[in-house]
C-alpha cells in the first residue's frame, strides 16, 4: 500500500480557502448583532469625545474655517471652494494643496450656524463614527475566521486610541477622517466586487474613492492597501486584480487633472523650510534617511505608549541629524526588527505580517523618505496606520493569552480575565484620550500645556506669544495689564527665535507687539529684521508699512503696500492700509477702490465696513455712508 501523496502548495492554498469559506459561514453574525455592535462603536465614540463639544476653535481651524473669508461667507462660495487651492481663503496665496471637501462642509457648517465651533466638534464625532463602523465592516469580510467579538475588540481599540485626539479634536483634521471614511468605504466596494462578480460595486469603489481624493490626496495609499488585502485574504481572486487596479487609477487620474488645472501644477508649490520639516529639507541623504527611519520609530513608540502627545513636532522637536547617533541606532535596529518580524510571521501569523505591512503602507507617505511633505512629523499622520496596529495588538495579546480568536475557547487564561486585560487597555486608553481632549479647549489652553512637554520647540513657544499678543492682550481692557501681556508675548516669542535664528515671523510677532505697545521704533527694528531673513514676507511688509503709516511717511508707505500686494494679491489688511493711506491724504476715490476692494474678498471685515463709511462721508455720498454704518455692529 502506498502511502499517501503529500499535498502540494496549491492544494494546501485551497484547503486553507474552503476551511475560511466554512469558518465564514460558521461565524455568520446576525444582522441584529451587527446592528447593536455599531450601537456600540457609536456610544463609545461619543463617550470619548463629547468634551469636544464644548471647545473652540483651535490651531488650523483659525485658517479654514473662522479666519477663511472664502469659506465664512457661507455655502454661496462652495463653488469657488473647488476652483481654489486649500487655503486661499487664509493666506491669501496658493499653498499647493486641494482639499475642498472638508473646506465646502465648513462652509455649510458656517451657513447654518456662523461662527460655532459645536457644530463643528458635533460633526467630526459622527464622521469618527461612521469611520469606526466601516473599519469594522470592512474586517469582517476579510477575517471570516475571526469570532465577531475580537474584531469589534479591535475596533473599540482603534476608536478609544489616545493618538487619534489631533484628528477629532481639532475641526481642521475633517480632511482626514473623510479621507479615512471614504477610503475604506472604497476597500468595502472593492471587496462586493470580488466576492459577488457585479460591476455596479466596482463603480461604488471608484466613487468613493474619488471622494477620498477630494478630501486629502493621500487616498492614494488606498491603492496599496486593496492590493495588499488582495494578496493576504482574496488571493483566489488574483486575476482580478489588473481591472481593480485600472478602475482605481480612474479617479486618480481624474483627481490630478482637477488638480493640475486649479493649482497649475500636478506636484504642488508648497515651500517646506527647515522651520517646519527639517528631516524633509536635509541635504544629506544618508542623515535623511536616518531622520526617516528615526520618524518611523517614534510612530511604533506612540502607537505603543502614547505619551506625551504633543500639537507640534517642528524645529527642534525633531532635531536636525548632524551626525549618527546611538538614537538613531536604536530607530534603525527598532524598524529593521519590525521588518523581520512582518517577513518572518508571513506564512504562520499572516495577521500579524498583513498588519505590519498595513502600517507601513500608511506611513510611507510620512516619512519624508520618498517625497517631502510640509512636516516632519504630525500624530494626524497615523490616522490611516493606527487600524493596522490595533489588529497586529489584539492578535498578538491574543497569542500571548492563547485566546482562540474563532471563539471563547478555554486556554492559560480565564475568559473573564482575558476580557479584563483587553477592557484594562481599552480603559488607560479611554482615560487618556478624555484628557487629552481637554488640552484642546482653545489656544490658550494648548498652547501653554504642549510647551511645557516640547520646550525646544520653536514653533510651540511662537504660536504660544503670538496668541497672547494678538488675542489675550487685546481682549484685556486695563492698560496696565494689557502691556504686561504684550510683554510676556514678546518674551515667549523672542525663545521662539532664539531657538531657529533665521525665523523671519518670530521677529514681525516681536515687531507687532512693540507696535501695541505704542514703541514704534523698536517695532520697526523687528519688522526690518523680519524681512531680512524673508524679504518676501507680505505679513512683515504690511506691518512695516503701518509704522510708516504712523509716522505720517505715507508715500513710503503706499510703495511697500504696492510691493505687498504684489507678492500677496489676495491680502486683505494690506489693501485696507494701503486705502487707508490714500485716505489719510485725502485721495478718496483711490481709497474707495482698495476698501471695496477688501470688501468684496471679506465682507465681515468691521474695520473695511467702518473705513467704507468714513470714506464716503468725507466725499460727501451720504446714501452709501449710510449703506455701510448700517452693516457695522
Amino acid at each position: 500500500m502506498q502511502p499517501p501523496k503529500k499535498p502540494t502548495k496549491k492544494e494546501k492554498f485551497q484547503q486553507t480557502q474552503k476551511s475560511h469559506k466554512s469558518s465564514e459561514k460558521t461565524f455568520e453574525t446576525p444582522k441584529k448583532k451587527l446592528n447593536l455592535f455599531y450601537v456600540v462603536i457609536a456610544a463609545v465614540a461619543f463617550i470619548l469625545y463629547a468634551n469636544t463639544l464644548k471647545n473652540d476653535y483651535v490651531l488650523d481651524d483659525f485658517s479654514v474655517i473662522k479666519e477663511n473669508n472664502i469659506v465664512n461667507q457661507g455655502s454661496k462660495n462652495i463653488p469657488y471652494i473647488f476652483k481654489t487651492s486649500y487655503r486661499t481663503g487664509y493666506l491669501n496665496v496658493n499653498d499647493g494643496l486641494y482639499r475642498p471637501l472638508s473646506l465646502a462642509m465648513f462652509a455649510i457648517e458656517w451657513s447654518l450656524s456662523p461662527n460655532n465651533p459645536a457644530l463643528g466638534h458635533f460633526i467630526n464625532i459622527l464622521v469618527y463614527i461612521l469611520c469606526g463602523i466601516v473599519l469594522f465592516r470592512v474586517l469582517v469580510r476579510i477575517l471570516p475566521q475571526w469570532h465577531v467579538n475580537w474584531i469589534l475588540a479591535v475596533v473599540l481599540l482603534f476608536m478609544a486610541h489616545p493618538i487619534h485626539t489631533e484628528v477629532v479634536a481639532n475641526i481642521k483634521s475633517r480632511d482626514e477622517l473623510l479621507c479615512f471614511l471614504f477610503s475604506f468605504q472604497s476597500i468595502y466596494a472593492t471587496l462586493n466586487y470580488i466576492d459577488k462578480n457585479k460591476l455596479i460595486y466596482l463603480l461604488g469603489s471608484i466613487i468613493f474613492l474619488f471622494l477620498a481624493f477630494l478630501a486629502k490626496e493621500s487616498a492614494i495609499l488606498t491603492l496599496p492597501l486593496i492590493i495588499c488585502i488582495i494578496w493576504f485574504y482574496r488571493r483566489d481572486s488574483l486575476s482580478k486584480l489588473f481591472g481593480i487596479v485600472t478602475a482605481i487609477l480612474i479617479p486618480f487620474a481624474f483627481y490630478m487633472l482637477i488638480r493640475k488645472t486649479v493649482l497649475g501644477t500636478f506636484t504642488g508649490i508648497q515651500n517646506v523650510t527647515m522651520l517646519d520639516n527639517p528631516i524633509g529639507t536635509q541635504s544629506n541623504i544618508g542623515l535623511k534617511l536616518i531622520g526617516s527611519i528615526q520618524v518611523l520609530s517614534d510612530y511604533f513608540k506612540l502607537f505603543l505608549v502614547p505619551h506625551p502627545l504633543i500639537y507640534d513636532y517642528s524645529y527642534n522637536s525633531v532635531p536636525v541629524q548632524n551626525e549618527f547617533s546611538w538614537g538613531a541606532l536604536a530607530a534603525v535596529i527598532t524598524v529593521v526588527a519590525i521588518v523581520v518580524l512582518l517577513i518572518i510571521s508571513y506564512k504562520k501569523h499572516a495577521v500579524l505580517s498583513f498588519s505590519l505591512l498595513s502600517i507601513f503602507i500608511s506611513l510611507s507617505l510620512y516619512t519624508n523618505l520618498f517625497i517631502t511633505i510640509g512636516a516632519a512629523k504630525a500624530e494626524r499622520f497615523t490616522f490611516l496606520a493606527s487600524f493596522g496596529f490595533c489588529l497586529a495588538l489584539v492578535y498578538v495579546v491574543s497569542r500571548f493569552l492563547k485566546i482562540d480568536l474563532t471563539g471563547f475557547q478555554k486556554g492559560l487564561v480565564s475568559t473573564k480575565n482575558r476580557v479584563i486585560v483587553f477592557l484594562g487597555i481599552l480603559v488607560l486608553y479611554s482615560v487618556k484620550t478624555i484628557s487629552r481632549n481637554s488640552n484642546w479647549k482653545d489656544n490658550i489652553t494648548l498652547y501653554t500645556h504642549d510647551l511645557a512637554l516640547n520646550p525646544e520647540s520653536a514653533k510651540t513657544h511662537y504660536y504660544l506669544g503670538n496668541e497672547i499678543i494678538k488675542n489675550l492682550a487685546d481682549k484685556e481692557n486695563d492698560s496696565l495689564k494689557k502691556r504686561a501681556l504684550l510683554y510676556q508675548g514678546i518674551k515667549v516669542v523672542e525663545k521662539a527665535v532664539a531657538i531657529f535664528p533665521p525665523y523671519s515671523d518670530g521677529y514681525v510677532q516681536i515687531g507687532v507687539g512693540y507696535f501695541k505697545m505704542n514703541k514704534m521704533d523698536s517695532a520697526a527694528i523687528y519688522f526690518e529684521k523680519g524681512l531680512k531673513y524673508n524679504p518676501d514676507n507680505s505679513v512683515a511688509l504690511s506691518n512695516y508699512g503701518a509704522y510708516l503709516f504712523n509716522k505720517g511717511r505715507y508715500a513710503e508707505a503706499i510703495g511697500i503696500y504696492d510691493r505687498t500686494l504684489k507678492l500677496n494679491p489676495r491680502f486683505v489688511d494690506a489693501m485696507v492700509n494701503l486705502g487707508s493711506c490714500y485716505g489719510a491724504t485725502q485721495q478718496y476715490d483711490k481709497a474707495i477702490v482698495w476698501f471695496t476692494q477688501a470688501y468684496e474678498l471679506d465682507p465681515t471685515n468691521q474695520r473695511t465696513i467702518s473705513l467704507l463709511a468714513l470714506t464716503y462721508k468725507n466725499m460727501n455720498q451720504l446714501d452709501k455712508a449710510s449703506y455701510f454704518q448700517s452693516l457695522m455692529q
